[in-house]
């Protein structure tokens, strides 16, 4: 996951560096006035006036390609979705269309009453189709060119037959659960149940049974019997130093050796030096490796992923990237850009007051060039891009959802909608969300109902109606001190305060606030525990809607500890009271989170890690509004130990919760 020179943040500028992991690791700060530059230089095209607006003369290739042009018979419904058939009362004679290059079809009748269609003919081979909502549908991976598709005459007639052409839509990874336990158990029924219909490829383990069998034969011949695709992620060899001895690496992978399975993702390619290695040296082994794997005939039907940068800039420092990038679109290999975007905010410059104003932080221009960056090392490789968006939900490890007073799901929706229209993703390959290990049940549901709503119904609108500024709570991140709240300290008498705010460095690093700003996270309420009351804060919570579901969410972690240096693995003895409301016990939880593996600070690392309280609290409101209590007490009663212990409290976030 950490990189080493393969992630440009739009408004960034390199600030320091470290070594973790074998890779040199930089810190980016916030630039503004370079996003203004960014955003006043890029290349002269049609810039979308709104987030979400279709481009002026609708979606086309900024390359003229083509193979999606209207004369070719396809009609682009977004970026990632084009329109092959649609045709009303199909009958049973065969419907030909061309497909616009080798990838995924998708297949959905629409029937007339309860003796539906069952499957359909695709050129010669029957397919079945599965009931998904009130209609039927298939997917298919087959060859670009010409195909027909015809329903048979053994049912009542359809009311509407459609084909498109979609992208590789990549569920990752199979067999990992959240690293947060509480969050999530992600097993194949929880899968099936929610999230697997609105994909065609899954990224699974590389775990074997004793006798060399995949650990997840049963799913992956589920999962290839309705036509789809499995994957393993493997390793970019470092410790070779040779063509074949990459080749063999590769080519005993599990995805390249199972007879069901598809390919790899390989993790992951750059610029720099990572275990002693510079890659200006390794890649002439890899592209020799990749250019063999695709000359073996055992590999024909096999695909390799390459995960890498979101763009190829400054262009004098990932020129040793050409020769890759042009290998993997002359062996009609993909590569998968990790566009991982930190949550964006209000500084100064440029406020954040409705979620459209979000645009001017995707920044099109910028993602323009990006797009240039990959046809100027290949032609054709801006088409070749998967994009892997960030799903990072959890603190500890690394976490997009940086602020309190936005909701990280609507950033996620309207990165979605950016990607579905703005120029520069035009005709890219899919979409995969990274990675189940670091996002929460809540967000794994989401993305995968995003993942329909754009790449396979091929919307342009937002599939959220609520908007990015929260404003259910004031203050949220205490950064205006005690604004908006109520304090009922435990003492208060002159010299014993028991309740404040304070800034505490480190805290916001340690959570692993994925590329947020320096200090963020670090304002935080203070309490020290009294056995006569406890303290006590409250707000009244606003603007919520009768009925709904809604989450609270806060962190609470050891000051002593952080100032010594010294954490231990301990339940903090809290509570939150929610008044007007009914609390979803099923979904609340107290986890016990370990930090300091990503991002270490001070005396805080992966072996003497900090550990904080991440405290999710859902509830169905019952009125507008709600009275929020925040007590340094587990209930009303005395708490009976740790009597002194001083806590650290702050992301106290109220959103609407995704059901």
């Amino acid at each position: 996951m950490s990189s080493f020179a393969i992630y440009e943040p739009k408004r960034c500028r390199i600030k320091e560096h470290r070594k973790l992991n074998g890779y040199t690791i930089y810190r980016k700060s916030i630039g503004p006035a370079i996003r203004l530059l960014v955003w006043t230089v890029g290349i002269a095209f049609a810039v979308a006036s709104e987030l979400g607006s279709v481009p002026p003369g609708g979606f086309q290739s900024p390359e003229a390609d083509p193979r999606f042009a209207p004369e070719a018979g396809v009609k682009p419904l977004n970026n990632l979705v084009f329109e092959l058939v649609n045709q009303e009362s199909p009958g049973t004679e065969p419907h030909t269309f061309r497909n616009p290059r080798d990838g995924w079809i998708y297949i959905r009748v629409l029937p007339t009453g309860d003796n539906a269609p069952t499957s359909i003919l695709l050129d010669d081979t029957t397919v079945a189709l599965k009931k998904f909502g009130g209609h039927l549908e298939a997917m298919r991976y087959v060859s670009a060119g010409a195909h027909t598709v015809a329903l048979n005459d053994q049912h009542e007639p359809a009311k509407r037959l459609e084909v498109r052409a979609i992208g590789e839509l990549v569920y990752a990874t199979y067999g990992d659960n959240p690293h947060i336990a509480e969050t999530g158990v992600y097993t194949w029924e929880y899968l099936r149940e929610h999230c697997l219909d609105h994909y065609n490829s899954i990224i699974g383990t590389t775990t074997r049974t004793e006798d060399g069998k995949s650990a997840q034969e049963a799913e992956i011949r589920e999962w290839t019997a309705e036509g789809k695709r499995w994957f393993v992620r493997e390793d970019v060899p470092y410790d070779v130093s040779t063509v074949d001895e990459a080749y063999d690496r590769w080519s005993n992978s599990l995805g390249m050796q199972h007879p069901l399975m598809s390919g790899i993702w390989a993790d992951e390619f750059g610029v720099g030096e990572k275990y002693g290695k510079q890659t200006a040296e390794m890649y002439p082994i890899w592209i020799g490796a990749i250019k063999k794997l695709r000359a073996d005939p055992a590999f024909s039907n096999r695909i390799f992923y390459a995960y890498g940068p979101s763009r190829l800039l400054p262009a004098e420092r990932f020129e040793q990237m050409y020769p890759f990038i042009q290998t993997i679109v002359e062996c009609g290999y993909r590569l998968g850009p990790e566009w991982y975007l930190p949550e964006s905010q209000s500084r100064p410059g440029r406020v954040i007051v409705e979620t459209g104003d979000l645009l001017a932080e995707f920044s099109p221009a910028w993602e323009m060039a990006s797009r240039e960056s990959f046809e100027r090392a290949s032609k054709g490789a801006a088409t070749e891009r998967l994009v892997v968006v960030s799903l990072l939900s959890e603190p500890g490890w690394e976490t997009g959802d940086l602020f309190p007073n936005y909701d990280f799901n609507v950033f996620l929706d309207c990165e979605m909608q950016f990607i579905s229209t703005d120029s520069a993703f035009f005709g890219v390959r899919g979409l995969h969300g990274y990675v189940s290990g670091y996002c929460a049940e809540e967000q794994t549901r989401l993305f995968a109902k995003l993942v329909r709503h754009y790449a396979i119904e091929g919307n342009t609108h937002r599939f959220l109606a609520d908007p990015y500024v929260l404003r259910h709570i004031q203050n949220a991140d205490l950064a205006n001190g005690t604004d908006g709240w109520t304090l009922s300290p435990a003492i208060d008498t002159l010299g014993q305060e028991s309740i404040a705010v304070k800034t505490v460095p480190g805290f916001g690093t340690l959570q692993a606030k994925y590329h947020g700003p320096e200090g963020a996270g670090d304002v935080a309420l203070w309490t020290r525990r009294c056995g006569d009351k406890p303290n006590v804060i409250s707000q009244q919570i606003q603007n919520l809607t009768p009925g709904r579901l809604y989450s609270l969410r806060f962190i609470t972690g050891d000051f002593q500890g952080l100032g010594n240096g010294a954490s231990n693995r301990r339940q903090h003895a809290v509570s939150a009271t929610i008044q007007n409301a009914d609390r979803m016990m099923e979904k609340c939880f107290q986890a016990i989170v370990q930090c300091g593996y990503w991002q270490p600070y001070g005396e805080f690392n992966s072996s003497n890690p900090y550990w904080i309280n991440y405290h999710q609290y859902v509830f169905r409101a019952h009125a507008i509004n709600a009275e929020l209590r925040l007590s340094d007490w587990p209930s009303d009663n005395p708490p009976g130990a740790d009597i002194g212990q001083e806590l650290i409290w702050n992301f106290i976030q109220v959103q609407p919760y995704f059901e």
